[in-house]
C-alpha cells in the first residue's frame, strides 16, 4: 500500500521522484495518486534529507522526469513553487551539487532564492557559490559593464566562472 509505506517515511515521497529520474521509469497510477495525496507531508522532512535526495535527483540521467514528477505530484508546489512556471532543465552535466542547484534556482527571485537555500542547509561556501552564480545570471550585462580589473575581483568569487561557462555555452547552443 504505497500511502502506507510514504506515511512511515515522508522522504519516500522524494525518493520515488528520483528513482524514477535514475531508471528512467514512469511511475504507477496507483503510486502517483499516493504521492500527491501525501505530497504536503515533505515539508516534515528534513532540509538536509531534501538537499540530499534533490541533488541526488538532479545527478541522474533524467532529472527532468524526476522533476516533472516532483510538479505532477505537488511536492514542487510543495516546496519551491516558484518551479511551477520554470521546471525545465538544462542538457549540461554538472559534478558538482552546488553546480544543479546553482541551474535549479536560476529563475528564482531573490526571496525564494535565499528561502530555498535556506530549506536545503547548504554550506556557506555553497550558498556563496549558488548567490555568486545567481547574481550573475539574472545580469550578465553588469558584469561585462564592469572595468577589467573589477571583472577580474569578482572571477574570484566561487561560482562566477563556473556561470560564466554556463552562459558561454547557452550563447554557442543559440
Amino acid at each position: 500500500e504505497a500511502a502506507h509505506r510514504f506515511q512511515e517515511d515522508h522522504l519516500r515521497l522524494l525518493r520515488g521522484a528520483r528513482f524514477s529520474a535514475q531508471l528512467d521509469f514512469e511511475i504507477d497510477l496507483h503510486t502517483l495518486k499516493a504521492m500527491t495525496v501525501m505530497a504536503p507531508t515533505v515539508k516534515k522532512v528534513s532540509g538536509e534529507r531534501i538537499r540530499d535526495e534533490l541533488g541526488k535527483l538532479l545527478k541522474t540521467k533524467k532529472p527532468l522526469r524526476g522533476l516533472q514528477v516532483m510538479q505532477a505530484t505537488d511536492m514542487m508546489l510543495t516546496l519551491f513553487p516558484w518551479r511551477l512556471a520554470h521546471n525545465d532543465w538544462y542538457p549540461w552535466k554538472q559534478s558538482e551539487d552546488w553546480q544543479n542547484f546553482a541551474l535549479f534556482f536560476r529563475e528564482a527571485k531573490k526571496q525564494e532564492l535565499k528561502d530555498g537555500l535556506d530549506l536545503l542547509k547548504l554550506s556557506t561556501k555553497e550558498r556563496k557559490a549558488i548567490e555568486a552564480a545567481w547574481t550573475l545570471f539574472q545580469a550578465p550585462q553588469d558584469f561585462l559593464q564592469q572595468r577589467d580589473g573589477d571583472k577580474l575581483t569578482q572571477m574570484q568569487k566561487p561560482g562566477i566562472p563556473w556561470a560564466l561557462e554556463i552562459l558561454q555555452k547557452e550563447q554557442i547552443a543559440e
